[in-house]
């Protein structure tokens, strides 16, 4: 897996300098990595107060040293959830970052509580899980932390594959097959604004919309609820609960 050495960011901010110390990705595996660089080149347009910057020599600040080693890897699944200010930036100084670009990808940012974010990612991956061992992940996409991911390829989208366990397996009620799958893979479809999707959205948590099979199971076109009833269960786990808005879509709302 290569290295990378260089990201990109784009920035609302009131000063033509950046005061930016490090940023802190939250990566797939829960690790909380904070990234830093040797040279920063800039440029910002005073007009619209929009910067653009991007970090060269990349590396990971341990604590202790810089570790170059920054795997491409690294970034599938991440998200920005920390920028820290240098303690010299004017008392005034305003930095909100945008966008983050690293691998040739963008990076979700949600900059505050980190558990919003994983309880959104949790609850997506649930589901997915769910979808997948009823045989009927397809047509479904989702839209969560500021992206939109998919059961189908887009172009351009990066593949997430997360494991399928025994646990997973009991939660489902339907004949278990004779092999279960073992794993379960959704596709990350990049930035997304769901508000300009679908009417009814709650970009805080989590919108769906579905074709296919999902939406003649949630909408008891089999002549029961289980789906419906199964998708608020595992809601509640999260302290939400599922309202649709169509026919082919839903959004989650705190209960």
């Amino acid at each position: 897996m290569p290295n990378i050495s260089s990201i990109g960011m784009v920035a609302c901010t009131n000063s033509e300098l950046p005061y930016i110390n490090s940023v802190t990705l939250l990566a797939k595996d829960g690790r909380e990595v904070v990234l830093d660089r040797s040279t920063t080149e800039f440029d910002f347009d005073d007009d619209v107060e929009i910067l653009s910057m991007f970090w060269l020599d990349l590396y990971i600040w341990t604590g202790e040293a810089e570790d170059h080693n920054v795997p491409e890897e690294l970034f599938d699944g991440a998200v920005v959830i920390n920028v820290d200010i240098e303690d010299d930036a004017p008392e005034d100084y305003f930095f909100e970052l945008k966008e983050f670009h690293a691998a040739g990808r963008s990076i979700p940012v949600c900059i505050g509580p980190k558990e919003k974010y994983l309880r959104n990612k949790e609850l997506m991956e649930r589901i997915v899980k769910y979808c997948t061992l009823r045989d009927m992940f397809d047509d479904i996409c989702f839209y969560t932390n500021g992206h939109k991911y998919s059961s189908d390829y887009h172009q351009s989208a990066i593949p997430i594959t997360i494991p399928i366990t025994s646990d997973d397996v009991c939660l489902v009620r339907f004949d278990e097959p004779s092999e279960a799958p073992v794993e379960a893979t959704y596709y990350d479809c990049g930035e997304c604004d769901v508000r300009q999707i679908v009417k009814f959205c709650n970009p805080d948590t989590v919108t769906m919309t579905f074709e296919g099979e999902f939406n003649s199971a949630y909408n008891g076109y089999y002549g029961n609820n289980v789906t419906e009833e199964d998708i608020t269960s595992i809601a509640n786990d999260y302290g939400l609960y599922p309202e649709q808005g169509y026919a082919w879509s839903l959004a989650f709302y705190e209960v």
